[in-house]
């Protein structure tokens, strides 16, 4: 498993499927191993995951250790219910954004197969510039470039995973106009190449 695909779940998911998948990931892969290293290394990349999302998380959260629960099944709770009010709070936050903020995410999201920049955004919107990026950094925790990025992140993933086509389609219809700059990004995000991220996305998690 990778981290971008807990992000992916988290982001696209209900609560239901956010428990499905950690109770598969430690009662069907690493209880019956009963492999410390396996164990760990899940941890470790849940642990990551949990930190992308810590500047929206409401309560200091250190990092989970194995060393501080007696089973698998009480660590297994303790990340259901920290991933769950993860979701909970975007959810939350995705319903209280301000006008402007909710206008330029809708925006994006309808235009980013398109060449975008951001004095188009702000012009679209009505504000300046300079005045909505920073707006937008303080209520989104991140720029308007990389929520653009994220957005056709997520739809490249969706491309990867429900059909066949080729990388440099996946990439055109995605917003980015350069295939070997979508590969080298799409890694930089997921921690794979988008052919690794589709081959191990349809082998892994279909069979959870």
């Amino acid at each position: 498993m990778q981290v971008s695909i807990f992000k992916e779940i988290i982001n696209n998911s209900k609560t239901e499927l956010i428990e499905n998948t950690l109770h598969h990931l430690f009662t069907d892969m690493i209880k019956p191993s009963m492999s410390i290293q396996l164990c760990l290394f899940a941890m470790k990349l849940l642990n990551e995951t949990i930190k992308h999302y810590q500047s929206i998380y409401s309560n200091n959260l250190s990092e989970l250790r194995m060393e501080n629960y007696s089973s698998i099944e009480e660590l297994e709770q303790e990340y259901i219910k920290i991933f769950v009010t993860i979701y909970n709070e975007i959810e939350h936050m995705k319903n209280s954004l301000d006008k402007e903020i909710g206008e330029t995410i809708q925006y994006i999201k309808k235009h980013y197969k398109e060449q975008l920049n951001l004095t188009d955004i702000a012009k679209y919107i009505g504000f300046n510039k300079n005045y909505l990026c920073t707006k937008f950094k303080r209520e989104m925790g991140i720029t308007i470039h990389q929520y653009l990025i994220e957005v056709r992140m997520e739809h490249a993933r969706k491309l990867l995973i429900h059909n066949n086509e080729s990388i440099d389609s996946v990439a055109y219809k995605s917003g980015f106009e350069n295939a070997l700059y979508f590969r080298s990004i799409f890694k930089k995000y997921n921690g794979l190449t988008p052919t690794a991220y589709r081959e191990y996305y349809k082998t892994t998690i279909n069979k959870s």
